[in-house]
């Protein structure tokens, strides 16, 4: 069933506007501000239920994941270790895609070979480990990743707290002001971006992924007035928002999450980022938010997802 299908649904029931208000936030996962749209009442209007007065207060208007254009290239940057040799690996992986160990760099692979590097942040726990990192080429669908990281997983690649996995989400169709919505949309949902994130990656106490609201930095990024001025305010690449990569590649690049080798995380990291994108081509928040459920542009299965990762990484600390 659709949202609008759901949405009819509730506003069709024999029920008070109030009990309808409250299925539309809940059932039906809108915002205060869009479920007082939907039943035509001011965002303020006060509504009582059982006595208990209620206050719709002022959210920034959300989209419908349905309607959010994602065609957007991406690539995935997945720091791990390995068993053996970096060329080794890379005759691993060419067992399923075209795979080549090269030296550092920074060049962008169009023509759908993956490449394997050295990062020399990686820490590993033995002799053997090598730290590999895993760089897709320019994709625009999953299917290739998908290989690269069972074979990963197949022939003894890990992760620890010192890996990261760094996504790239393709900016070159973007004006500046839409650029940067997308640094301040992520500034003002970083504290619920960090509840589902593992405490290595979390406030601004990762030298490779900085807090973007930390030290007044979104007051900076509020003044850019360019993509060069974005970058100089910031003066680092080292944030969980990359200001350098649109430079070098014309790309978003996100840092915050943590290393892995689950291909569903992978997956949801990667959507969530070319959701935030495309909703900030029109929308920037007001202010920051504090609930996963606040985040205007995921479904409730998505939102259901990251969820469940916070309460993982509750229950683990």
């Amino acid at each position: 069933m659709t949202l609008q299908q759901r949405i009819r649904e509730v506003m069709q029931k024999p029920t008070t506007v109030a009990t309808k208000f409250f299925e539309l936030i809940n059932e039906c996962q809108l915002t205060q501000n869009d479920a007082a749209n939907v039943l035509g009442i001011p965002y303020r209007t006060m509504l009582t239920i059982g006595g208990t007065s209620r206050t719709t207060s002022p959210r920034q208007r959300t989209v419908s994941h349905e309607s959010l254009n994602l065609n957007f290239t991406f690539g995935v940057e997945i720091e791990s270790l390995s068993p053996f040799s970096r060329e080794q690996l890379a005759e691993q992986i060419s067992s399923v895609v075209s795979c080549q160990s090269e030296g550092y760099n920074h060049t962008d692979h169009t023509d759908g070979v993956y490449k394997i590097v050295r990062d020399g942040s990686l820490r590993g726990e033995g002799r053997c480990d090598t730290s590999a990192e895993v760089v897709t080429p320019v994709l625009r669908e999953f299917d290739t990743l998908k290989k690269v990281v069972k074979k990963m997983n197949e022939v003894g690649c890990k992760v620890n707290s010192s890996c990261g996995l760094h996504v790239h989400i393709g900016a070159s169709d973007l004006t500046f002001e839409q650029y940067k919505n997308v640094f301040i949309n992520y500034a003002r949902m970083e504290r619920v971006i960090d509840s589902f994130m593992a405490q290595s990656r979390r406030g601004n106490g990762n030298c490779y992924c900085y807090s973007l609201i930390e030290n007044n930095r979104l007051e900076k990024i509020l003044a850019a007035t360019s993509h060069q001025d974005l970058y100089s305010r910031l003066n680092s690449r080292y944030f969980k928002v990359n200001p350098a990569s649109y430079g070098v590649h014309k790309t978003i690049e996100f840092r915050q999450h943590q290393g892995s080798l689950n291909f569903t995380k992978i997956k949801n990291w990667v959507n969530f980022c070319k959701k935030l994108v495309a909703w900030s081509k029109n929308h920037v928040l007001a202010n920051c938010i504090t609930e996963i459920n606040e985040i205007p542009f995921l479904s409730a299965t998505e939102k259901a997802f990251f969820e469940r990762r916070k309460n993982e990484f509750a229950n683990n600390n």
